[in-house]
């Protein structure tokens, strides 16, 4: 494993690290093994052939709000709590697979933010449920890094005193031998297409 804490992420050196290799943002596809696994392995055998993120650079108001939010997010957790955490770019377990989490706790633990907008905050303070693929997402980050717990935030400072939500997620084991299963498959498939283009 090997962990890049001097590559800031969306930057072009944190693209290019993580051409033609399975990440953590697409775990769902990955953990379930169906038909967007296969796009997702067709997807990295263009990325290393073309050297061109099929990942398109989307934006709308809302992710540049999160984004623009983060640093305020991670403040407010390191005042609430008193950790303080590492920001990290990327963190490659080989040559296929890897995944960028908000920050690192310590030596067990990883942290992942999110900052929505306001009716998707309230949404999240009402049912307090972690949407499925970053339930995805944090598995497969706690896979590569092997660590023991992810911290999931939730940020938004129009809310006032709940504005910081931190939620401890566990390794949940069974996701995490999905995703081994789903890593095996999706790499064995990209190596056999690779072979045949």
């Amino acid at each position: 494993m090997k962990i890049y804490t001097d590559i800031q992420q969306n930057t072009p050196e944190w693209i290019n690290l993580r051409l033609g290799k399975f990440t953590a943002s697409k775990a769902q596809a990955i953990g379930n093994k169906g038909a967007g696994l296969e796009t997702l392995a067709f997807e990295k055998v263009a990325e290393v052939l073309t050297g061109v993120s099929a990942e398109k650079e989307y934006s709308n108001v809302n992710m540049e709000n999160g984004n623009d939010r983060e640093a305020e997010a991670v403040a407010a957790y390191e005042l609430e709590t008193g950790i303080a955490l590492t920001a990290v770019g990327f963190i490659e377990k080989d040559e296929h697979t890897g995944c960028s989490p908000d920050r690192l706790i310590n030596t067990e633990g990883v942290v992942e933010v999110k900052c929505p907008s306001d009716p998707i905050f309230a949404k999240y303070l009402f049912f307090r449920k972690i949407d499925p693929a970053y339930e995805w997402q944090i598995s497969m980050q706690l896979l590569i890094t092997e660590r023991k717990f992810a911290d999931f935030v939730v940020y938004n400072p129009n809310f006032k005193e709940k504005a910081l939500q931190i939620v401890r997620v566990e390794r949940d084991e069974e996701k995490i031998e999905k995703l081994r299963i789903g890593l095996e498959w999706g790499v064995q498939r990209k190596l056999e297409i690779l072979s045949k283009v």
